[in-house]
C-alpha cells in the first residue's frame, strides 16, 4: 500500500466557513465526503492511504503566541515518525504565515517551507513531493488578522513556491489556480473548491506516477545540443523547454531557461541548467549563470564550484 502525507493547515484539515460560527467543533469540519484529502483517498482506492495532517492555524515555520503547536517546522519531525512509512507527500501550508501578527514576507514564507521541505526529503524523494501554493486571501480575511498586505504576500507565494519546486525538483501546483477563497472569511475552500483541488491534485499525481501502478503517459527527455548551444526537453518529440547559452572560447554563458507553463512544477528547468553543467564539464568550460534561474541554481553551491566562472 501507497502511504501519502498531506501536511497542511485548516485547508487539509476541513474547515468549513459556513458553520464556523456553531457551538460544537464537529461542525467546523467539512465531512470526509467533502473535504479534498477524502475525495482523494476515494478516487485512489484501497492500494493508497491518504494521511490527513491538517490543522487550524498551522504555520510553515511561525510560533503562535496565542495557540501553541502551530510551527509546522517543529511539529513535522514526529509527525513524519508517526506516520513512517512514507512514500510521498502533499504540502500545502503558507496562509496562516501571512496574518498581520507575523508581519513576513513571501520569502521569509518560503524559507519557512524549504525547511519543511528538506524534513521531506529526508523520508522521500523529491519526484515524490506536491508542493502546494495557498489560495489568495480575500478582504473577507480582514475579520481574521489579515490585511491588504497579506493579501498581496498571498499572491506572491505561488511565483516563490514555483521556484522553490523548480529548486528541489518536486512537483507544483498553485491552489490558486483551480479554486477562490469563501466569501464568509476570504481564507478557506468551499465544498466547490475541495473539489476542484482534489481535481487538480490528481492530475499531477498521475504525471508523478504516484498513487498508480502505470506508467506515466509521458516521457521527459533532456539533451544537450551543442551545435544549437541549448540543452533542451522534450515529450513524444515535442520541445517544451530549453536552457540557451552563448559560448566564447571556454566561457559559458547560460542567457535563458524556460520551461512552456503547462509542464511546470515538474523539476525540468533544474535538469536542463544540470545538462548543460554536465556538458561543459565535459568540455572543461566555465560557466557564467546570467541567466536568474541558473544563477539562483548554482551561485554559492559547493557542488558547482568546480565549473563556475569567477568574475
Amino acid at each position: 500500500m501507497m502511504r501519502i502525507l498531506a501536511y497542511g493547515d485548516s485547508n487539509t484539515w476541513g474547515f468549513d466557513p459556513v458553520t464556523w460560527g456553531s457551538a460544537t467543533m464537529e461542525l467546523l469540519r467539512y465531512s470526509k465526503e467533502i473535504r479534498w484529502t477524502g475525495l482523494l483517498q476515494k478516487a485512489l482506492g484501497k492500494d493508497v492511504l491518504i494521511l490527513e495532517e491538517g490543522l487550524c492555524g498551522r504555520t510553515t515555520a511561525f510560533d503562535d503566541e496565542e495557540c501553541d503547536g502551530r510551527n509546522g517546522l517543529a511539529t513535522l519531525p514526529e509527525i513524519l515518525k508517526a506516520n513512517q512509512p512514507i512514500d510521498a507527500a502533499i504540502i500545502m501550508l503558507g496562509t496562516n504565515d501571512c496574518k498581520i501578527a507575523f508581519n513576513a514576507s513571501s520569502n521569509e514564507i518560503t524559507s519557512g517551507l524549504e525547511m519543511c521541505l528538506k524534513k521531506l526529503l529526508d523520508v522521500t524523494k523529491p519526484q515524490n513531493i506536491l508542493i502546494i501554493s495557498p489560495l489568495y486571501l480575500e478582504t473577507a480575511a480582514f475579520d481574521f488578522g489579515f490585511n491588504d498586505r497579506s493579501i498581496s504576500v498571498s499572491m506572491e507565494l505561488k511565483q516563490a513556491y514555483k521556484e522553490l519546486a523548480d529548486k528541489y525538483g518536486t512537483a507544483f501546483l498553485a491552489a490558486s489556480d483551480v479554486a477562490k477563497a469563501s466569501s464568509l472569511d476570504g481564507q478557506h475552500l468551499t465544498e466547490e473548491g475541495h473539489r476542484a483541488l482534489c481535481e487538480a491534485v490528481l492530475k499531477h499525481l498521475a504525471a508523478m506516477n504516484v498513487g498508480t501502478d502505470n506508467e506515466p503517459k509521458e516521457q521527459i527527455g533532456i539533451a544537450f545540443e551543442q551545435g544549437n548551444n541549448r540543452s533542451a526537453a522534450y515529450i513524444d518529440g515535442k520541445q517544451i523547454g530549453e536552457c540557451e547559452i552563448t559560448v566564447s572560447g571556454n566561457i559559458w554563458t547560460i542567457t535563458h531557461t524556460g520551461v512552456r507553463p503547462e509542464y511546470g512544477g515538474r523539476g525540468i528547468a533544474k535538469k536542463l541548467v544540470l545538462s548543460v553543467i554536465e556538458a561543459a564539464r565535459e568540455n572543461n568550460a566555465k560557466i557564467v549563470p546570467l541567466c536568474s534561474y541558473a544563477d539562483k541554481l548554482m551561485s554559492g553551491k559547493e557542488e558547482f564550484r568546480d565549473v563556475l566562472k569567477t568574475l
